[in-house]
């Protein structure tokens, strides 16, 4: 398929339509893994019922960056839009399932991070308590700290920081949300 991309033209349909496919499939799952129906998405975003019809539509393909802005508000998760190199792209869209296209909510997300500190302090404390887990040292359990590769959340500290550890290969445990 890479040799395809040789070609400019297939490049442009390449992106249009995988643009269009994802976005509209991640607004049905979204609304779906809400068990929220078409109307009841217009009624929370504001928007009318043929609206969020036509943005499910696969073939239509005319978001605007404020109604993208406005749903992911609806749905209370992040939207990233970016320039990328044509070889992210493929990664990012090759898992077309529903739990590849739906995005865990910033309280979805808390939850689980909150459950995974509490399970990695109750790790650690055991650890710290149990006298042959010690002579091996804690660093053996911090594998079972939460990791921000787990579930995306915003390091603590400075964004820049994090952006330049993350850039670095470093990862920085201590999350917040």
């Amino acid at each position: 398929m890479f040799d395809d991309f040789k070609n400019k033209h297939f490049r442009d349909a390449f992106l249009e339509e995988n643009i269009r496919l994802r976005l509209a499939l991640q607004i049905r799952t979204l609304r779906e893994k809400n068990n929220w129906s078409q109307p009841v998405l217009a009624e929370k975003s504001g928007k009318p019922q043929s609206v969020i019809s036509r943005l499910e539509d696969p073939n239509y393909g005319k978001f605007t960056v404020r109604t993208l802005l406005d749903l992911a508000s609806t749905f209370d998760v992040a939207l990233f839009i970016g320039f990328v190199p044509y070889s992210k792209l493929i990664a990012e869209i090759k898992d077309v399932s529903p739990k590849g296209l739906t995005a865990a909510s910033y309280t979805e997300e808390k939850t689980a991070l909150l459950q995974s500190h509490a399970a990695s302090e109750a790790a650690h404390k055991y650890a710290d308590t149990n006298p042959p887990l010690q002579k091996r040292g804690r660093a053996a359990y911090e594998a079972t700290s939460y990791t921000p590769t787990q579930t995306p959340a915003r390091a603590s500290g400075s964004m820049p920081g994090a952006l330049l550890q993350a850039q670095r290969g470093q990862q920085d445990t201590r999350v917040s949300l």
